[in-house]
């Protein structure tokens, strides 16, 4: 970007499960400057579990190693030259260059040079801001006290006492017949009471066990419902056999999955073209850029360059005539065979002088 009030770079941070964006105008982009934007995110946010960045020496570098370890976060570094692997921080960056475009001319033609007023505007807008974010936080708070009103409102409030007699609810789950039957095992006598609605049942077979309160109601005479057991099984075997079945359960599931992860991959092996390229070929180059100047019916493939050399992991290094170096993902490029080669496409971008 230009520089503006001294600032070249604009560090983007977004948080992939709320969509949150952080930006920040800087001069440098250096190490110290990361770091220090990096432990006003946690002051605020909290620490991440991971951070993906690309592989540019502000990010990779010692500084910023030890202030992860020091933190617990786990540091991933993306695809060189594939910026699709931080797509959504490339989805930002683009909005913020679309806005930064549009914006420009009327920021100038509006640019109010008087500081006093300036920054007055600057605090009332920070005063807005902070109270944006105390309603939204009370709001939350609102939604929180009405579900947990919701949730327990839905839960009886039930005395138990020992020596009461109480049926058990039985909530695993039913692999065999049986579906009409009750879900409620015949009466428990309660022997202990403990802190945190939990109590101690027995059974008349000498069956001693601890459930949470949750589980039980109180017996009221009357035939009680049969204990489901399989095959007149004792308790502790059907267990082990429930316990059996939901790991046979689970080995299928895992095994599924594989299964799925495996064709998965062969449909997008099998989209990917075998290319094979070697020093001195001549190749078009992918320009996946936003348009938005005209000339959408124009080639995307700009070129021809040449590859100069060839680096591990599917990088090249393209030579252009007009002496132009640069390394691209091999996946961006196609063998070029002749024929009038495609525009290379540089918007003509108006510019604005710089501040002073």
């Amino acid at each position: 970007f230009s520089s503006s009030k001294g600032n070249k770079y604009i560090l983007v941070a977004v948080d992939y499960l709320s969509k949150w964006v952080e930006a920040k105008a800087l001069p440098i982009n250096d190490a110290r400057v990361v770091v220090k934007f990096l432990k006003s995110l946690f002051s605020r946010f909290g620490t991440p579990k991971a951070i993906i960045s690309d592989r540019g020496t502000h990010f990779y570098n010692d500084q910023f190693s030890r202030v992860l370890a020091k933190y617990g976060v786990t540091h991933r570094l993306s695809t060189a030259y594939h910026p699709q692997t931080s797509g959504q921080v490339e989805v930002t960056n683009r909005g913020l260059k679309r806005i930064l475009e549009r914006t420009a001319y009327w920021a100038l033609k509006h640019a109010n040079f008087d500081l006093k007023t300036t920054g007055d505007h600057r605090k009332l807008q920070l005063n807005e801001l902070n109270k944006l974010r105390d309603q939204a936080y009370e709001y939350f708070l609102i939604y929180k006290e009405r579900t947990k009103k919701l949730h327990d409102d839905k839960i009886k409030n039930r005395i138990f006492n020992v020596g009461d007699q109480v049926l058990l609810f039985n909530s695993r789950l039913k692999i065999f017949s049986g579906k009409l039957k009750s879900h409620w095992s015949n009466p428990f006598t309660i022997s202990e009471i403990y802190p945190y609605g939990t109590a101690k049942l027995i059974h008349p077979d000498g069956c001693n066990f601890k459930v949470n309160c949750h589980r039980l109601k109180h017996y009221h005479g009357g035939d009680p419902p049969p204990l489901e057991i399989l095959d007149d099984y004792p308790p502790m075997i059907e267990v082990i056999l429930c316990r059996i079945f939901v790991l046979v359960f689970k080995t299928f599931a895992y095994e599924n999955s594989l299964i799925y992860k495996e064709r998965t991959k062969k449909l997008h092996v099998d989209k990917i073209k075998n290319r094979i390229f070697n020093v001195g070929d001549q190749v078009l180059l992918f320009n996946s850029r936003l348009n938005i100047f005209l000339g959408k019916l124009k080639s995307r493939w700009s070129g021809p360059f040449i590859i100069s050399e060839i680096y591990p992991y599917g990088t090249a290094k393209l030579i252009h005539p007009d002496g132009c170096n640069f390394k691209v993902n091999c996946h961006r490029l196609k063998h070029y065979h002749g024929g009038d080669p495609p525009l290379l496409e540089i918007p003509n971008v108006t510019t604005f002088p710089k501040d002073d």
